[in-house]
């Protein structure tokens, strides 16, 4: 399935055409594919109802027109979806998890305003939401 924003963009690109030949629907499914493939990962391979939830529960949190939430909003976030963080060790691994999950998407060259901050590698300071078009 091509998203809605990449059949405009395939139109602009090949403009109104009737029929395509087996290079051009190559084309299109390349666009379409990899189209798809960056709005997964921006979404963290969630499927697009989980996504649409956990957006949901995270923007009830934020305040009026600022997508982004305290570290204390952010750890009841957890709560709320079911992750354990009663423990001061349960929170430690988890702002550890996180801290390698930002470097990592760094080392795959996710560009660092996608990120959030995260000011040191211990600790998450402030987590950024991202709209995803």
């Amino acid at each position: 399935m091509c998203l809605y924003s990449t059949w405009d963009t395939v139109l602009e690109v090949f403009g109104e055409v009737k029929d395509f030949d087996f290079d051009a629907y190559i084309e299109v499914d390349d666009l379409c594919r990899k189209t798809l493939a960056a709005k997964r990962r921006k979404q963290a391979y969630f499927s697009q109802p989980d996504f649409d939830k956990l957006f949901s529960l995270f923007d009830a949190r934020c305040q009026t027109g600022v997508h982004e939430i305290s570290k204390g909003d952010w750890v009841w976030l957890l709560v709320d979806v079911g992750v354990p963080v009663d423990t001061k060790e349960a929170r430690e691994r988890i702002f550890g998890l996180v801290a390698q999950a930002h470097e990592v998407a760094l080392d795959a060259g996710v560009a660092p305003d996608e990120l959030g901050n995260n000011k040191d590698d211990s600790n998450v300071n402030e987590i950024r939401g991202k709209v995803v078009q």
